[in-house]
């Protein structure tokens, strides 16, 4: 194996990208304090402890991203190529308390 041949794939294991998916619940809701079970009810808000949880989950989510795009930046800088941006998405069902953590 000649050295062109190494550099060529370790250039190929450099270029791959890694998807992170990231689930997450909804926050607190009034029905889950007294412990009980709402499937898929539309029938319950985040209550305060909810909105604290989303609050600081969406600040962590977005110091994640802007990481994220930092790395990326400095991948590209090193390698002396265009940087592909990358991206987060977020995608909830459409019950409110969910619609409400993402929001959030």
């Amino acid at each position: 194996m000649d050295g062109e041949d190494e550099d060529a794939r370790e250039s190929e294991r450099s270029e791959v990208q890694y998807i992170r998916y990231v689930l997450i619940r909804h926050g607190r809701t009034t029905w889950n304090s007294s412990d009980r079970a709402q499937g898929d009810l539309d029938c319950s808000e985040l209550n305060q402890d909810g909105i604290e949880q989303a609050q600081r989950l969406g600040h962590l989510f977005r110091r994640y991203a802007d990481r994220a795009h930092e790395d990326a930046l400095q991948r590209s800088a090193q390698k002396k190529t265009k940087s592909q941006q990358p991206s987060a998405e977020l995608y909830c069902s459409s019950l409110k308390r969910a619609k409400q953590t993402a929001e959030l």
